[in-house]
């Protein structure tokens, strides 16, 4: 048979394929490889019709001697990868769609695309950046590969770059509403929250319907204290397409507005939808359900969940963990190491379990932030506390400090009874307290911590102090009830509700200068607290969705 008769013969059979004629399209197939063995298009063919068998296997010994004799053509080689993912074998896939990326032969740019997208979904975000870099490279104005790589920035975390690329997308394509999604998701983990509450009303004109976006939209109004808005919106998402994000973040709105028993009833909704989710976003909801039940007190019900933080990748990788055993509350007789996890404000919060925990252990090191290793030592006189990093004796057991309270008060808070268990320095506060006293001439003395200058969220945890000239203005005019003098500090905490109490958002504010604010009459503010993060921001959206091996002929 000659070429151009085999081309017709395939040609044929494909026009039957294409009709669902399966049969006939082999039969003729079937000819033309007995008389052509090496004809590409036909062996290419042949694997589409065992891919519509589901005859996976067989498609890929047909690909494998399609690659022989075509070993440039690339999108043999997708195809052979996309098998290889379906059956399971995930490395040689991985290695073969690599082979595909870095082949000799031309590829067309819808191939690029597909690679960059199944490099994306495989988690291989390099990988795929550098194939939509070179499509930029072939054709600079593709929105479709501004937005994906965009996407990769997103996942690599250079938000700002990522801005940019989903900017230059949209004035391509002004009029998609998924380049809007995913600019403010970036604008969202920025903290520019405002901005991003613009990028998704721009999504909502043009897709009123998306109830992903409506979602974002309650995220946005959630961070910027709207949370009565955000709880509206959301319950409407709930009812109209229930989904574990929207009840997670119906469980923020509902915790910011102090409704702990519905945020913890949103919480477990959102864990019994997300049954299938992956499993970090599994334990990200059951520590957001173990935050809601620690706010009302159910220690029992919120510490389990509370450990899923690790699993959910919510606090930094535990540099600290040595791979001793973990501690579980048994006696220790030689030394018990204890070790930061979290910022400042929660590792505060934690260390009231340090000396209970001592008295399980023969010793016990405590390493925490080189900061607090004087307030520690003078606070807990029986520790070995240490700067982070500097305890290098062996221990017998290990464990982190927010992990102390599921040790030892699984069930009850009786364990804790209040009593201050930190210790000042008594030289400096006999300084303050002759300062202080002088300044205030016999009236009620209320410091509060108004000012944090975290570089992060500091703006979130701080408040100008013109919100407080009316409470001073009453301290000036005499009224002992109120406040005289209100002291600045530093409270560069936490990011949210990594303690056992939630806590509330603030709007982000510009940094103020005390006396400008109120106009020379003194200092003061107030912070409040705010629940963790849980759903937020969302899933990305790639810029095409991905193909599988069987949805098109090879």
């Amino acid at each position: 048979m000659s070429q151009s008769a085999a081309d017709r013969a395939v040609q044929e059979a494909k026009q039957l394929f294409d009709r669902g004629s399966y049969a006939g399209a082999y039969s003729i197939i079937e000819k033309t490889l007995g008389a052509a063995p090496n004809h590409v298009g036909a062996l290419g063919l042949l694997a589409s019709l065992k891919l519509q068998q589901r005859d996976l296997e067989g498609a890929l010994r047909v690909l494998r001697l399609a690659e022989s004799a075509a070993p440039f053509d690339a999108s043999i080689k997708f195809a052979s990868a996309n098998i290889l993912l379906e059956l399971g074998r995930t490395e040689e896939a991985t290695a073969a769609f690599r082979g595909c990326a870095n082949s000799r032969g031309a590829k067309p740019i819808a191939l690029h695309l597909d690679l960059a997208q199944t490099f994306q979904q495989l988690g291989l975000l390099n990988d795929a950046l550098g194939n939509y870099e070179e499509i930029l490279r072939l054709e600079p104005g593709l929105a479709a590969a501004l937005v994906g790589k965009g996407t990769c920035l997103a996942g690599l975390k250079h938000n700002v770059e990522a801005i940019e690329m989903f900017d230059a997308a949209l004035l391509i394509s002004p009029n998609e509403p998924d380049i809007y999604f995913n600019k403010a998701l970036s604008l969202s983990v920025l903290g520019r929250h405002a901005e991003a509450l613009v990028a998704i009303d721009a999504c909502l004109r043009l897709a009123p319907n998306d109830d992903e976006a409506r979602i974002q939209r309650g995220v946005a109004l959630v961070e910027l204290n709207r949370s009565e808005e955000a709880l509206a919106l959301l319950q409407d998402v709930c009812r109209r397409r229930p989904t574990a994000e929207a009840f997670a973040n119906a469980g923020l709105a509902l915790l910011n507005l102090g409704l702990g028993d519905q945020a913890y009833a949103a919480f477990d909704q959102g864990v019994a939808l997300g049954r299938n989710l992956w499993p970090q976003r599994q334990a990200s909801l059951r520590y957001h359900r173990g935050v809601a039940a620690l706010s009302l007190n159910q220690v029992s019900r919120g510490w389990p969940d509370y450990e899923a933080r690790w699993a959910a990748g919510l606090v930094d990788p535990p540099a600290l963990d040595r791979g001793e055993p973990r501690w579980r509350g048994e006696r220790v007789a030689g030394r018990l190491r204890v070790w930061r996890e979290q910022p400042i404000g929660d590792e505060l919060l934690f260390a009231r379990f340090v000396p209970i925990a001592k008295n399980s252990a023969g010793r016990l090191t405590l390493e925490c932030s080189p900061r607090f290793v004087p307030l520690f030592a003078r606070s807990f006189p029986d520790v070995d506390v240490r700067a982070q990093g500097d305890a290098r004796e062996p221990s017998d057991a290990q464990i982190s400090l927010a992990s102390l309270g599921a040790i030892l008060m699984p069930t009850s808070t009786s364990v804790v009874d209040g009593a201050p268990y930190l210790k000042s320095d008594a030289h400096l506060t006999s300084v303050f307290r002759r300062r202080y006293e002088a300044l205030a001439q016999g009236r009620l003395i209320v410091g509060i911590s108004w000012y944090s200058n975290n570089k992060r969220i500091g703006s979130e945890k701080s408040a100008p102090l013109t919100e407080w000239a009316a409470l001073l203005r009453r301290g000036a005019e005499g009224d002992d009830r109120h406040p005289q003098r209100l002291g600045r500090g530093e409270g560069g905490g936490a990011r949210p509700a990594r303690g056992a109490a939630a806590r509330r958002h603030r709007t982000r504010r510009p940094r103020v200068d005390d006396r400008q604010a109120l106009g020379g009459q003194g200092a003061g503010g107030a912070r409040r607290g705010a629940p963790p993060a849980a759903a937020r921001p969302g899933a990305r959206r790639d810029a095409q969705p991905r193909r599988r091996a069987g949805d098109r002929q090879v």
